[in-house]
C-alpha cells in the first residue's frame, strides 16, 4: 500500500472561543478553520520577516 504525503493534519485542540470569534470577525473568515489557518499563516510570515530583517548576531571574542 502506498501512502502519499499529507499536507493537512487533523487534530483536536481547545481554543478560547471568544478569540476565535474575534479572529473570524477581523479576517472576515467564514469558518473557524479558515480563521485559524489565516492567523497561523500571518504569524509565520511575520516571524520570518522579522528574523530575516534582523542583523546577524555578533560573536563575542574571549
Amino acid at each position: 500500500m502506498m501512502v502519499k504525503d499529507r499536507t493537512m493534519t487533523r487534530f483536536s485542540v481547545t481554543v478560547d472561543e471568544k478569540l476565535v470569534q474575534e479572529s473570524r470577525r477581523l479576517t472576515n473568515s467564514r469558518t473557524k478553520r479558515e480563521a485559524i489557518e489565516t492567523a497561523l499563516k500571518e504569524l509565520v510570515q511575520r516571524k520570518r520577516t522579522r528574523s530575516s530583517s534582523q542583523p546577524p548576531a555578533q560573536t563575542l571574542s574571549t
